[in-house]
């Protein structure tokens, strides 16, 4: 006959996944909240300024146009859904102390049959980077926001796996064991401090000095060229109320010459970027000579004159110049990007605009690795504190096989509730 110890089932049987679960759990709500926020997906318009929609937005504009039906069902299935299932893991995880075992077998039943609807943004945004295409005007492409949804989606799986690997050991589990609360609210409070005065530092190193800028083309013209484009806003100059003789009158006009000299090859434009900085002052980049911007292919890179800090910078001008003699010059403006302003601003290296992408090259700050690997590990220790005062701490071998079975420490002494 075994003794009480070697019958003792290990500590890890139930409560190890339940813990994991919690752990999952949080980093998936950490990881889900902001993406229904952040850019989801970019269409940029060669007639229009580039548009960034995040699930939030998309279901407030599919509202506005009045697909009520569809921007529900989007609601419930990519938003409510994901978050309900992960705080029915944290609540399920907690074991018997809270609701019992055949309670929390149905709430994991019902958060299973939901999870799997809970990718339905991601499939359309994935329709609609497939098979979305407007000639030469359009370009959709999946941003950062569907990125961080789909690692919450994943963190929300793993999580309900593990939930279900400790609900089925939970009859053979040792007791749960909570006095260690103490410490595990100092992790938790620590951690969250650590991690939150990590990432305001990071966002603060994450500018390092620019050393210069690439410019890619995002969209192409198609059939209407530059030209056609400054045909358009010649009509302007008709309209009733306009004052002819005006200084608007006179831009309109130089930029249509400027735009037919190049088109027809008469002149080649030079290429520059005005720099806004958000201290109200501007710089320019260095001037590329004999750049054709009817080129499809069209790539540049910018060098910059002086030293600028990557978070200074507020907005950038591509400028297309062309010189008729030394004293006549004739600027136009091609692009007007600006910073991005989302949370996850310390990512954006890229500002999209109408026709043309830039992104920003040079190294960040000398701090940014050092506090991001800071921020995580202040993440890692909250996250474990906050599971082991859901899930309870591992009890030894020994302590677990001198309690009779079905032992709760977490219910006073008292036999647990299954």
């Amino acid at each position: 006959m075994n003794s009480p110890a070697e019958a003792a089932p290990p500590a890890s049987h139930s409560l190890h996944w339940n813990r994991w679960s919690v752990f999952f759990s949080l980093t998936g709500l950490a990881a889900l909240l902001p993406s229904f926020f952040l850019p989801a997906m970019l269409v940029a318009n060669a007639l229009e300024g580039p548009r960034l929609f995040s699930v939030m937005t998309g279901i407030r504009e599919l509202w506005r146009t009045g697909h009520g039906l569809l921007a529900g069902l989007i609601l419930v299935f990519s938003v409510i859904f994901p978050v309900l299932k992960l705080l029915i893991s944290l609540l399920c995880a907690s074991g018997p102390a809270l609701l019992s075992r055949g309670k929390r077998y149905i709430l994991v039943y019902f958060a299973s049959w939901a999870a799997k609807y809970s990718m339905l943004d991601v499939l359309v945004v994935a329709v609609l980077v497939m098979t979305v295409k407007v000639g030469d005007y359009v370009h959709v492409e999946a941003n950062q926001g569907i990125y961080l949804f789909c690692f919450g989606i994943v963190c929300s799986a793993i999580s309900g796996a593990m939930l279900e690997m400790g609900l089925r050991r939970e009859g053979a589990a040792p007791p749960v064991y909570r006095h260690r609360w103490k410490l595990h609210v100092l992790m938790v409070v620590a951690g969250g401090a650590g991690a939150a005065w990590g990432w305001q530092k990071a966002r603060h190193e994450s500018g390092g000095d620019i050393d210069r800028i690439h410019m890619a083309r995002l969209t192409k013209r198609g059939a209407l060229k530059r030209s056609v484009e400054a045909t358009m806003k010649l009509q302007d100059l008709t309209k009733e109320g306009h004052e002819f003789f005006s200084q608007d009158t006179l831009t309109k006009m130089l930029d249509f010459t400027q735009t037919v000299s190049t088109d027809a090859g008469w002149q080649k434009a030079e290429a520059f970027l005005v720099l806004h900085l958000k201290d109200g002052t501007t710089m320019e980049t260095i001037r590329l000579k004999d750049t054709d911007f009817s080129d499809d292919t069209m790539t540049l890179d910018f060098p910059m004159p002086g030293t600028v800090r990557w978070n200074d910078l507020d907005s950038m001008q591509l400028i297309s110049n062309v010189v008729y003699t030394r004293k006549i010059q004739i600027p136009h403006e091609e692009e007007n990007v600006r910073a991005d302003a989302e949370t996850y601003s310390l990512w954006t290296r890229r500002w999209d605009g109408r026709i043309y992408s830039f992104q920003l090259l040079g190294p960040r700050g000398s701090g940014f690795v050092p506090l991001l690997i800071l921020t995580g590990t202040a993440l890692l220790a909250a996250f474990t504190g906050a599971s082991g005062l859901l899930a309870g701490s591992r009890k030894s071998r020994e302590k677990a096989a001198s309690l009779p079975t079905g032992f709760d420490s977490s219910t006073k002494g008292g036999p647990s509730s299954v």
